[in-house]
């Protein structure tokens, strides 16, 4: 009967186990959302992250991996253009897999890009009419390629924002 008893527990922690493992997927999986809105409308959105780029036009809504960071730049002729950067940070339910011994968990949250967070969701913003005189503008900011080579031999193109300000 003790046996039983045991095979029993056995297969309810086991159970149970699977159920917690991948904390961070199971409670917030989905991928990130950034919706974004402005004044005045139609606003250029570039996006720049994972060695990607998306541009669109406000308002609208863009999907971001959870495993980048990203630059999100506003520009509309005659307003000041704004960079608004998008970070990720550690998702919270990860300490689930911690407190409960999921390495299982660990590895699949990490593996999905669900360990993560990004600390926007929202942009809400009014630009900024520019100065007209004729001089030069207040901020520009290039995109400078750079290629990295990865183990199997793949060649990846990032892009850097560089930004520069008149002084």
């Amino acid at each position: 009967m003790k046996t039983y008893h045991k095979i029993f527990v056995g297969l309810i922690s086991i159970s149970l186990l699977c159920l917690v493992s991948g904390c961070a997927t199971i409670f917030s999986g989905s991928p990130s959302t950034l919706s974004i809105k402005t004044v005045p409308k139609d606003v250029t959105v570039t996006v720049i992250g994972g060695g990607n780029k998306q541009v669109q036009h406000t308002p609208c809504s863009i999907v971001l991996d959870k495993k980048n960071d990203y630059t999100v730049i506003l520009e509309y002729e005659g307003y000041r253009s704004e960079e608004v950067l998008i970070q990720r940070s550690l998702n919270g339910w990860v300490f689930g897999n911690i407190l409960l011994g999921g390495i299982i968990g660990l590895a699949v949250d990490g593996v999905t890009g669900n360990m993560w967070n990004h600390n926007l969701n929202t942009i809400n913003t009014e630009l900024v009419k520019a100065k007209t005189t004729g001089m030069l503008p207040d901020k520009v900011t290039i995109e400078y390629p750079f290629s990295l080579l990865q183990d199997n031999g793949e060649t990846v193109v990032q892009y850097i924002p560089v930004t520069f300000y008149r002084i």
